[in-house]
């Protein structure tokens, strides 16, 4: 389900249903924020969602479109996190994301380049 492509992880389910529209949404202060309080998850199950109803709405919203998460994260190309780790907190999310019948796909940049905020080439 994961790939690396160059500077990219990317994660798709095995069977996907593509719908016409894709919905992408940013994953760190929008769709999930650290338990903790701390800016930098200490682990991969320092998260909760935002909002008590993000996984009721995406349901609503993945009925018409495919939804897809992209981030990005320096961290990982610098060493300071392990791809094992950063996925098992990905995995983490939507196994709950799951427990609505969402399904996703997600798109991490891992360094700092043109797959990093602010630029937009996780869209091309």
């Amino acid at each position: 389900m994961w790939q690396n492509r160059n500077t990219v992880m990317v994660r798709t389910p095995e069977k996907y249903d593509w719908k016409e529209s894709i919905v992408g949404l940013s994953l760190d202060g929008t769709l999930v924020r650290t338990k903790t309080g701390n800016p930098i998850p200490r682990n991969e199950k320092d998260w909760e969602f935002v909002y008590d109803k993000t996984v009721e709405k995406i349901a609503e919203v993945s009925r018409y479109a495919s939804i897809a998460i992209l981030t990005d994260d320096k961290r990982i190309g610098a060493g300071k996190i392990s791809q094992v780790l950063y996925r098992k907190r990905i995995d983490n999310i939507l196994a709950e994301l799951a427990t609505g019948g969402i399904e996703c796909i997600v798109i991490v940049g891992t360094q700092s380049n043109c797959f990093s905020k602010p630029y937009t080439h996780l869209w091309v």
